[in-house]
């Protein structure tokens, strides 16, 4: 059994996906905490025509001390979703499959996510769906695990049965 595990983020990288193609099962760590300043759970870059084109979807962070991933909510103060859709548009507007794909923008930034994490799972779950990624992808507040820092990972080996394959 092969079992991996990453932090579900924005739009990931293909090394992401390609970690999961390896995988039989893919945990994503949504109940760890959300890392302090400028992370790739909530932020990612994209090539264009001229350059890189940064794509943040802003939450709520001030005040609120830390927050595991799972908890943060999104903050759609502004009309940041309209220049998001509008920014990829620009930038990949003569792109062969921009159009198939579009519904995908539709639904990213139409507003209906309260949360950071279910925006992520959209993307990831159409993507995976198109990579044909088999692995069975869990999310590790579901897993009801509690243990933090390094044991973290022996624990949902231990929870997921892959333990017997650890050796000693």
């Amino acid at each position: 059994m092969i079992l991996s595990t990453h932090q579900p983020y924005f739009c990931p990288y293909p090394g992401f996906f390609f970690k999961a193609m390896e995988s039989d099962i893919f945990v994503l760590l949504d109940s760890v905490q959300f890392p302090r300043g400028t992370t790739w759970i909530s932020r990612n870059r994209f090539k264009n025509d001229q350059g890189t084109l940064w794509l943040t979807i802003p939450v709520y962070k001030k005040g609120l001390g830390l927050q595991r991933i799972d908890r943060v909510r999104i903050c759609y103060d502004g009309n940041w979703t309209g220049k998001h859709r509008e920014s990829i548009r620009v930038a990949y507007g003569r792109s062969p499959y921009l159009e198939e794909h579009w519904p995908l923008m539709d639904r990213v930034f139409s507003g209906n996510y309260e949360t950071l994490v279910e925006l992520n799972l959209e993307v990831i779950g159409y993507v995976a769906h198109l990579l044909g990624v088999r692995a069975e992808i869990l999310r590790l507040s579901e897993l009801e695990i509690h243990t933090r820092g390094t044991a973290l990972i022996l624990e949902i080996c231990r929870t997921l049965g892959a333990d017997r394959y650890l050796t000693q």
